[in-house]
């Protein structure tokens, strides 16, 4: 008999880890409110992946040969494209090559006189920058719906307008899982809630997530600026991609919230009025700089910025924890399937270890807020 798999929340990761085992499992993802509803409807969408787990060369293949592959699927499209890194108190560009290269990234420094003929738009600091190559970025609400439709057409199952309000735990095993429509009786359980996802789990397992705000706003210009890279100023700790309506995307300003729950949905005006002192920092000879949008949304911190992805070694044994993401959710999904699917199965073609809770000597949510948006 096929195993029944409840998966807990329809972001990003819910659908991808759906999708991952739906061919051997009979899974069903429950969603409170709306697919991509929360952290995954409020991303960025860039994919930075070669930065972010660096030194796990196996994680970063597979997410980028994922994307890859998935490409031109359900209207899905991923975006290559260099990344840049603009000059920083972190000292001397020469020297951070060395360090990413040591840690297996692939970085090169461009001084300022040649970067200005390969970005005739990009306002080249005097240092010139950092280049990376296999980084791209993608729709974020684009690819968790796309993501979903393959779930489904691989077999699994979406119910939303449904919340998880407890876990019957016998033991070491999750009996039932109680909604506020139904009682579910799963033989494993994926918690993929995002930040929300402690609170389930309380007085099971201690989760060190912390819940953070964070935020991104949308400038046009008089000209296109679809040819402008991505990159990153990492002082004032903002980040930016293009869009393919012309307009660049920039987001940072990540705050932990007093009110999670009811943390603003829109940007606020200090960090948009930053942003928009900002944009010639980054595009040069650019006039009638605009507002087009913005938005806010709030995501799960871990202390050192991996999400945990494990069955905890305290909790039930029929109950993994997929959560903590720190603003990687869309670069992670395809990781997070493949980790979720090597924990049931013991095959898996990313490492665990890097995602395992016990790497934690504390289990406090007392931590300062990293930083990955630079």
């Amino acid at each position: 008999m096929t195993e029944q798999v409840l998966v807990v929340g329809g972001g990003v990761i819910g659908c991808a880890i759906a999708r991952e085992l739906a061919p051997e499992y009979d899974v069903t993802v429950l969603e409170k409110d709306g697919i991509g509803h929360g952290a995954s409807g409020r991303a960025a969408g860039l994919v930075t992946i070669a930065t972010a787990y660096a030194g796990h060369d196996r994680i970063v293949d597979h997410a980028l040969e994922s994307f890859h592959a998935f490409d031109g699927n359900y209207g899905f499209r991923f975006h290559d494209a260099e990344s840049l890194e603009f000059p920083s108190e972190r000292g001397p560009l020469q020297q951070q090559v060395e360090e990413h290269r040591e840690q297996g990234v692939a970085a090169e420094y461009v001084p300022a006189e040649d970067a200005t003929a390969q970005y005739p738009m990009l306002n080249v600091p005097e240092g010139g920058y950092l280049r990376f190559d296999r980084t791209g970025w993608v729709v974020p609400s684009e690819f968790t719906e796309a993501v979903r439709r393959s779930a489904t057409d691989r077999g699994a199952a979406f119910e939303t307008g449904v919340e998880v309000t407890d876990l019957a735990v016998n033991g070491r095993t999750v009996t039932a899982v109680e909604t506020d429509v139904d009682t579910r009786e799963p033989d494993r359980v994926v918690l993929a809630g995002g930040w929300q996802s402690p609170a389930l789990v309380d007085g099971l397992v201690d989760l060190p997530v912390r819940p953070y705000w964070t935020q991104c706003v949308e400038l046009g210009a008089d000209v296109d600026l679809s040819d402008v890279p991505m990159g990153w100023l990492p002082d004032p700790d903002v980040y930016w991609r293009p869009t393919r309506s012309g307009t660049l995307l920039l987001g940072g300003g990540s705050a932990f919230p007093d009110d999670p729950a009811h943390a603003p949905t829109d940007e606020a005006a200090a960090f948009r009025n930053r942003i928009v002192d900002l944009f010639p920092h980054v595009v040069d000879d650019t006039s009638g700089a605009h507002y087009v949008q913005g938005w806010a949304g709030v995501d799960g911190a871990t202390p050192d910025t991996y999400p945990i992805i494990d069955v905890p070694p305290e909790g039930p044994e029929n109950l993994i924890v997929a959560t903590g993401f720190h603003g990687r959710g869309i670069m992670s999904a395809f990781t997070a399937g493949a980790a979720v699917r090597g924990l049931l199965t013991g095959e898996s073609p990313v490492p665990t270890a890097p995602f395992r809770l016990d790497r934690f000597d504390s289990r406090s949510t007392d931590f300062e807020f990293i930083s990955v948006s630079a």
